[in-house]
């Protein structure tokens, strides 16, 4: 059974930066947050290495940029694969906030799974491969846990991404952390599709 994560809405924003600024507000999140941002910490942090395999059918409609379907593999330090199904359908795009439907479930025998999208007529678009650290908190006002990941995206570079309860909270966000960068509304399988389409 498919679960809905948080009630099947997921709002986010992708922010492409450079190298320099993505240690810089690692390293923030590390030593905390600066004492005139508006967050209370609840701190943790997770780092793990994820490979996203992007499946399509023939009509070419299930991986653009408002949908995706993809098994997506896993490593915690210290911990066992884990391996998940993962379904997301974007319902709209506004100043490079995304809010999306997205569902997933954990998997426990992927290659079976595999088989069974490939019986289905789907086939392999894409495999994107990224090291992320993530970091979750608590806001002041209550409202909800807001996430932020720091992607490092083979072939793509370095990426924040950004998840909170709405888009007020997320432009607070991005403010308090003084974030330099180019907001990118596309998901990561769609900008290296474009990429490799442009080298070839």
């Amino acid at each position: 059974m498919l679960i809905p994560v948080d009630e099947a809405d997921e709002i986010e924003v992708k922010i492409k930066v450079s190298e320099e600024e993505f240690n810089r507000l690692k390293a923030m999140m590390r030593n905390h947050i600066p004492a005139d941002a508006d967050i209370t910490l609840s701190l943790n942090s997770i780092l793990s290495q994820m490979s996203d395999v992007y499946y399509d059918n023939k009509k070419g409609d299930l991986a653009g940029e408002l949908r995706c379907l993809c098994i997506r593999e896993e490593l915690f330090e210290l911990l066992p694969k884990k391996y998940t199904l993962a379904y997301k359908d974007t319902s709209f795009v506004t100043n490079g906030i995304r809010h999306n439907l997205e569902y997933q479930t954990d998997i426990t025998n992927k290659t079976e799974l595999h088989k069974i999208l490939l019986s289905l007529g789907l086939h392999i678009l894409i495999v994107v491969s990224k090291e992320r650290e993530s970091f979750s908190w608590d806001v002041c006002t209550g409202t909800g846990i807001i996430k932020i990941e720091f992607d490092k995206v083979a072939q793509l570079g370095h990426f924040i991404e950004i998840e909170a309860p709405n888009s007020t909270i997320i432009d607070g966000v991005v403010k308090d952390l003084n974030i330099v960068g180019q907001r990118e509304a596309k998901p990561y399988h769609k900008i290296l599709l474009e990429k490799i389409e442009k080298e070839n």
